[in-house]
């Protein structure tokens, strides 16, 4: 059974939050001067509509955008609804129009055989997941073919972000990686069809809204791949057996089974990934890892004639299903599957792969580093964790890969009845030691008679909090963000 505070938590982070704010917060404790910009975090934020009930999954609710802008030591607060096609509609009818990651609408005979001949139409435009920059143009990011175009300081929807190329796909990783060294951002998208699939690699210049493509792969039963690994020379895809039939693809969008219900987890079959050079487009190696499947990739970099990148990562899928809200809400909830960060190296001269070898003993997921370490050699990783089971995530987590000792490698911050979002590390300017700054991260406290949500600041060296500011009302479990930096007033960023 799970924990009457975890299921306590589970509840409020779960429950349809409609209220929007634009308000200055309280802060209590001291945010340092030099912390100038806004985190601004995507989520569903309604998992219920009138007519059709209660969404399946996580991943299935409308999408809402949260800002908390930070200048001198002061704190403002604004959250607005994504105005996507699935929210419009389902604020017209009162029911579920689209297909969802978990959840299928209620099709005519008409509406099945639409969806089936123009079939990334069906998923709508609910992007959820985080947000991404092309150049100066903000975006909201799901796993659709499209992207929302969104004002990074008013939160204002723009409308589709259309790109000037024709690249057609089924689904677009949600993670993009951005460049360090450039104003380029690289991501892939999947192209499913009876027959075949591909995984198209591309890339975006600055303003240019047009994505090209360097490299096409493969993959006759393509895999739901979250994330990806982008280095300095190449880039890394890991294929795990979790697989779609293409055909079913096509059958389950006429049958009304939903998307994620296309992918089977074959836990006999390896790993397959990908090596690609970044300039070539060339595979140059495809090497098989065991079965394991993850959400994240944390860092990908090259050392010492090696690509090495570093996976939170589950020994299987089931992960998916734990995250349907009949389980979350239900007298488990809070059972989650423990993912850890493991390392893999890859010879870059064709020897023998290497691992996983587990950095950490500590759970973690929705893992995030210093940004200016990106592609290169690094030593902190942050995320949020839990240390046994049915706790569901009630604590950030920093681990140290340079440490060899795998139980004494990470810190916890756990204030009890506490649960944190993914952890954002924001670099004090000038700094030369990796983890000179601050994290900061977005809470649900249900410690008080009424759940309450927080901005958290944690000096990033001893993982201790220094400051917080409490929200107008209680924000439901979210996905990702990012920290845009150089506020110029409270509720507005560059």
């Amino acid at each position: 059974m799970t924990d009457p505070i975890v299921a306590s938590a589970l509840q409020a982070g779960f429950s349809d939050q409609f209220a929007e704010s634009d308000v200055q917060l309280d802060v209590h404790g001291v945010i340092p001067p030099w912390v100038s910009g806004a985190l601004v975090r995507n989520g569903p934020a309604q998992w219920t509509l009138p007519e059709t009930g209660r969404f399946n999954h996580w991943f299935d609710g409308l999408a809402m955008l949260h800002r908390f802008s930070i200048r001198d030591g002061a704190v403002h607060y604004r959250n607005r609804w994504l105005d996507s096609r699935n929210r419009t509609s389902a604020n017209r009818t009162g029911r579920n129009d689209y297909a969802q990651f978990d959840t299928d609408p209620k099709r005519s005979l008409w509406q099945k055989l639409t969806a089936t001949l123009d079939f990334p139409l069906q998923f709508g435009n609910n992007d959820f997941i985080t947000v991404a920059r092309f150049g100066s143009d903000w975006v909201a990011v799901g796993e659709t073919p499209t992207q929302i175009g969104i004002d990074i300081d008013d939160l204002s929807t723009k409308g589709p972000f259309e790109f000037k190329d024709r690249m057609f796909s089924i689904w677009t990783c949600s993670h993009m990686v951005p460049d360090p060294n450039r104003d380029r951002v690289y991501s892939f998208s999947t192209m499913g069809v009876p027959v075949f699939g591909r995984y198209h690699l591309w890339y975006v210049d600055g303003n240019t809204r047009r994505r090209t493509r360097f490299a096409t792969v493969k993959d006759r039963h393509p895999s739901w791949m979250h994330s990806f690994g982008v280095s300095e020379r190449y880039a890394v895809l890991t294929a795990f057996p979790l697989r779609c039939n293409t055909w079913q693809l096509f059958v389950n969008a006429f049958l009304g089974r939903p998307f994620i219900r296309t992918f089977t987890w074959h836990g006999e079959q390896p790993t397959t990934s990908y090596l690609i050079d970044r300039e070539t487009g060339r595979v140059v190696r495809r090497f098989d890892l065991p079965a394991m499947f993850a959400f994240h990739f944390a860092n990908t970099y090259e050392e010492d004639g090696q690509l090495v990148f570093d996976l939170a990562a589950y020994d299987d899928a089931a992960a998916i299903d734990r995250c349907r809200l009949d389980t979350l809400l239900g007298p488990d909830g809070g059972q989650f599957p423990p993912s850890q960060l493991r390392r893999f190296r890859v010879p870059l001269d064709g020897g023998p792969v290497m691992g996983p070898d587990v950095i950490s003993d500590g759970v973690i997921e929705m893992p995030r580093f210093n940004d200016r370490r990106s592609m290169q050699p690094y030593r902190y990783v942050y995320g949020y964790s839990f240390d046994a089971p049915g706790r569901f995530y009630d604590r950030l987590i920093k681990i140290d890969t340079h440490n060899p000792d795998r139980d004494a490698n990470y810190v916890h911050w756990a204030p009890p009845g506490t649960f944190p979002s993914e952890p954002v590390f924001v670099p004090r300017p000038g700094a030369t030691a990796e983890d000179d700054g601050v994290v900061v991260t977005v809470v649900l406290d249900v410690n008080g008679a009424e759940p309450a949500s927080y901005l958290v600041v944690l000096d990033a060296v001893s993982f201790t909090e220094i400051a917080r500011a409490r929200a107008p009302h209680r924000i439901p479990f979210g996905l990702h963000g990012a920290f845009a930096p150089s506020a110029t007033t409270p509720g507005a960023a560059t």
